[in-house]
């Protein structure tokens, strides 16, 4: 019995009884946290498979954050992690920090790990559609910098415009705007209306803007600018539409006579 190993009893011819321990103490690190999270204070339990002594704040090795409000006794201890920044929180026990009673130093805890997540998603809206354009419906893409939840096209102000066909998940999504009549069509995000993983609300979107026109130009004018009659060997003329056109060429144009040169 005295060269086995673990946990076993005997006794002395006397009667007296002993207890032999050779089983180093385990050790876990949970916490209800969720992964990712935005908490600013990450409570974390540790939990020894018995009661140790000599363990301290200081055999808790962390990454990305720093330990506070360290208590505990016996086999169950708790502390809470602050994180530096964003990004990947850990907290670590090594092996041979604290003794059980019988002497036995305890083994490694499984690192402790959470992402720590407190910026909201932003927003942009784009979309292929010239500007001005005549098209409808106007195609846009909205696109989160990370995935959101609960996005529908109530979140989605409008002017000048009604919205359909909102399809997508997580960080990209495409909608369409139908413009109620000619003129500015604008549709934004406002701040809050959607959350991240952790719980953070999205930032507001710069305004998506097209001007819409489906009206041809009304009336197109030739003027003369030479003098009548004239002798010139060219005569100018100039051209104005009503609003800004594109293409025009010599091509467009037919000379009429109104009599013998």
């Amino acid at each position: 019995l005295l060269g086995g190993v673990g946990v076993g009893t005997g006794s002395f011819a006397t009667g007296e009884s002993y207890t032999i321990d050779r089983t180093s103490p385990s050790v876990a690190l949970t916490s209800s946290a969720t992964d990712p999270t935005n908490a600013a204070l990450i409570l974390v339990n540790v939990v020894f498979s018995e009661s140790v002594v000599g363990f301290s704040v200081d055999d808790v090795t962390v990454g990305n954050a720093a330990v506070q409000d360290f208590t505990g006794a016996a086999d169950t201890y708790s502390f809470n992690l602050v994180a530096s920044g964003e990004g990947l929180v850990t907290a670590n026990i090594g092996d041979g920090v604290a003794n059980d009673a019988a002497g036995n130093p305890n083994t490694a805890a499984a690192p402790f790990t959470r992402v720590f997540d407190s910026t909201g998603p932003s927003v942009s809206l784009s979309s292929a559609t010239p500007n001005p354009t005549n098209l409808s419906p106007i195609s846009v893409t909205v696109s989160f910098s990370e995935p959101v939840f609960g996005f529908t096209s109530g979140d989605i102000s409008a002017t000048n415009a009604t919205l359909t066909n909102l399809v997508g998940s997580g960080s990209f999504y495409t909608v369409d705007l139908i413009p109620v009549g000619d003129g500015m069509v604008t549709a934004s995000i406002d701040a809050g209306m959607v959350q991240d993983a952790t719980g953070n609300d999205n930032t507001a979107s710069v305004p998506f803007l097209r001007v819409y026109d489906s009206m041809a130009p009304t009336t197109v004018a030739i003027t003369r600018v030479d003098s009548d009659p004239t002798n010139a060997a060219s005569v100018l003329y100039d051209v104005t539409f009503s609003e800004s056109v594109t293409g025009v060429d010599v091509t467009d144009f037919e000379l009429a006579t109104t009599g013998a040169l």
